[in-house]
């Protein structure tokens, strides 16, 4: 009989992707190292809600940006262009805002920054509004300012760190945000022969800072994919 592996994810997974790491004899512990919440303020709804009747460019790279407006607005304005992350934030969007407001997506928040810049259009940007959470990267922003790209910031959403001390060694680690990391590390120590599995390049990043240990970076910026790397991995 084939080892059993266990494994850490640093996020509630659904039943059926634990179930899926179990056939392959993957036994996985999920804990949500972090907690996310709309920020509840008047004036940011009613911000966001005179936004609605605007011609606006708006970016979102995280679902939960996505939901904290839609949360507000409630029905989708009819006059939105939308740049996002791809897989689940798209998903998000194109739920609530339709498919046709998609604009272009992207990977990662600095590649979605060079597509909003390098785009032809036949007339400028009125307003571009990035509806984002209290910790987030700099690049997008930055790149879009460096480029005379005036961008108005909203944050939409709350990330709050939940970290949870786990005495025990895990064959691999699934981490999801950097937010994550952050709140794993605050208490917790891996052994050296840990695999680090991050969602992304940042998260990758954020892990080099705490640990020296292997990383591996999955193709796609979802969760199934992020277990489907691991999975891969260990066989």
């Amino acid at each position: 009989m084939a080892e059993t592996i266990e494994i850490l994810s640093t996020a509630l997974l659904p039943v059926a992707l634990k179930q899926k790491a179990l056939q392959q004899n993957i036994v996985v512990t999920d804990f949500s190292f972090i907690r996310v919440q709309p920020v509840a303020s008047v004036q940011l709804s009613d911000d966001i809600t005179a936004l609605a009747s605007q011609s606006v460019s708006a970016v979102f790279t995280s679902v939960h940006g996505v939901n904290a407006v839609a949360d507000i607005l409630k029905t989708p304005p009819k006059d939105w262009d939308i740049y996002c992350i791809g897989h689940s934030t798209k998903a998000a969007v194109a739920a609530f805002f339709g498919e046709k407001t998609i604009v272009s997506t992207a990977q990662y928040g600095l590649d979605l920054a060079h597509n909003i810049i390098g785009i032809d259009r036949e007339y400028a940007i009125e307003k571009l509004v990035f509806f984002a959470g209290n910790i987030r990267g700099n690049d997008l922003p930055d790149t879009l300012s460096q480029n005379h790209l005036k961008v108005t910031e909203y944050t939409v959403y709350e990330t709050i760190l939940k970290p949870q001390v786990f005495n025990k060694n895990f064959a691999g680690i699934l981490f999801y945000s950097s937010s994550a990391v952050d709140s794993f590390f605050k208490v917790n120590t891996i052994i050296d022969n840990t695999v680090c599995f991050a969602i992304g390049t940042s998260t990758a990043a954020t892990i080099k800072k705490c640990c020296g240990n292997k990383i591996v970076i999955s193709d796609f910026t979802t969760k199934e994919n992020v277990m489907d790397t691991a999975i891969n991995y260990f066989k």
